[in-house]
């Protein structure tokens, strides 16, 4: 059995150790799987007719995070320099409110 330590410095730093190596692969499962059950904890605690909102909420949150750490990582591999996060999440939200707008007039 793995030890993983994780530990949340003051700045809100990051450290992961394990006491063997771990797979790239297996690591990504262990972070998205320890990200998805915290969003499913807040979505638990919240009323029912703010849960469309926060859930698309935390969505936006995740992708714009998720991008900015393919960002940092490989800037050189950003397959359309032109097309930013922020116009992404605008053109998301546009979509998304157009969704909701249908849903509401066709019950």
């Amino acid at each position: 059995m793995n030890e993983i330590k994780i530990k949340l410095n003051d700045k809100n730093q990051l450290t992961l150790t394990t006491k063997n190596p771990i797979h790239f692969e297996d690591m990504l499962q262990i972070t998205q799987t320890a990200l998805l059950g915290h969003a499913n904890t807040i979505l638990k605690n919240v009323p029912e007719e703010a849960l469309e909102s926060v859930k698309g909420s935390l969505y936006d949150k995740m992708n714009q995070a998720f991008s900015r750490t393919l960002e940092f990582f490989a800037p050189e591999l950003e397959l359309r320099p032109g097309l930013t996060a922020q116009a992404i999440l605008e053109k998301e939200n546009e979509l998304i409110e157009k969704a909701y707008a249908e849903r509401k007039s066709n019950p």
